[in-house]
């Protein structure tokens, strides 16, 4: 569930648009809600689409990301929109590789076959939910210039989902490139 500390915004004397005010207080009590002049259902309401939508995060990770090779279009087609758009990292994904859609997932899929993304947190607010999760795979397939090495792999990373008609329609993710580079060529980052 999404828990939000509910601050007004410094200086803000003009009225509360009902969506602001229902980002502002799902999660954080009913007084707030009501001290806006929300009632409980349109709270509940809030928290249950924030779950809903973190649910489909989950589950194109369990149900596409995990098995990619073998995710059926029936299952893409569930959790993603026709239009879905990835901004990827354009570190991760140089400008010249032009990439459209699931192609980002493709090319992770074709250099670690055994890849897994774990979410350890989600976080949701209205359209937008962000997973810190952990990427594992061995290193079995050419991955931006760099032959397959055999090492197992494990990054953290963060992404931004956008949903919209409970698909998601667009992508933003960010690894630690620099830890995955070291581990591809067997050995670690230095931390920062």
């Amino acid at each position: 569930m999404t828990r939000r500390h509910v601050t007004p915004p410094h200086g803000s004397a003009g009225p509360v648009s009902r969506r602001a005010a229902l980002g502002r207080v799902a999660g954080g009590g009913l007084l707030a809600a009501a001290a806006l002049g929300l009632g409980r259902r349109d709270v509940l309401a809030q928290e249950q689409e924030d779950e809903s939508a973190v649910a489909i995060v989950r589950l194109f990770y369990d149900e596409v990301l995990n098995d990619f090779a073998n995710a059926d279009r029936a299952a893409v087609d569930l959790y993603v929109a026709s239009d879905f758009t990835d901004e990827h990292n354009g570190f991760f994904y140089p400008a010249h590789i032009n990439l459209d859609g699931l192609d980002g997932y493709r090319l992770l899929a074709d250099a670690f076959p055994t890849m897994r993304f774990e979410a350890a947190t989600t976080i949701a607010d209205a359209d937008l939910v962000m997973a810190l999760f952990t990427f594992t795979g061995r290193h079995e397939g050419e991955f931006l210039g760099f032959a397959a090495s055999g090492n197992d792999i494990a990054v953290e990373g963060i992404d931004l989902f956008r949903l919209q008609g409970g698909r998601l329609v667009q992508h933003w993710g960010f690894v630690d490139v620099l830890d995955l580079l070291a581990k591809i060529e067997g050995g670690e980052a230095e931390s920062s």
